[in-house]
């Protein structure tokens, strides 16, 4: 009891980040697409219209400033659970963006740990920061992560 106010029992099952998260998994991503792809359409209506390039995280933040600046004039749970969403739907573009970006690599590498060279489990090839293309996987006899240069 605050103020001689007895506080109202929650109307909700799911905490404010449980029923973001199964928004942004369920139907809203069915509905809208993957946010990758609807922030990428978003971003380049937004990029013509304040003539800058705008990026899918950005799409992202500006949907989150929108939930902060709704909650900051009138307090409402829809606030909180699509700020919390939006945050979510920022990561799924980074890793769905990841994801896109790795190609299958059936190779080997050397393991350091078994001493000899191990056909790649789950390989991918990577683009590194520098620009190489790097092999990654793990080996299927110690698990330990496998990585093999390949080039520009």
């Amino acid at each position: 009891m605050v103020s001689g106010h007895v506080a109202e029992p929650s109307q909700h099952d799911e905490t404010v980040l449980e029923e973001a998260q199964r928004l942004i998994t369920g139907d809203r991503n069915r509905a809208y697409d993957h946010p990758l792809d609807n922030f990428r359409r978003i971003a380049d209506i937004w990029s013509v219209i304040f003539n800058i390039e705008i990026t899918e995280e950005q799409v992202g933040l500006a949907m989150v400033g929108l939930k902060i600046a709704r909650e900051s004039f009138m307090p409402k749970r829809d606030n909180l659970v699509d700020g919390a969403g939006y945050f979510g739907t920022i990561q799924m573009v980074i890793e769905e963006r990841e994801r896109r970006q790795k190609e299958p690599y059936d190779g080997n590498a050397f393991c350091v740990s078994c001493n000899g060279k191990k056909e790649m489990v789950d390989g991918y090839v990577k683009i590194s920061e520098s620009g190489r293309k790097v092999a990654r996987g793990s080996c299927p006899d110690c698990g330990k992560p496998l990585n093999r240069l390949l080039g520009r």
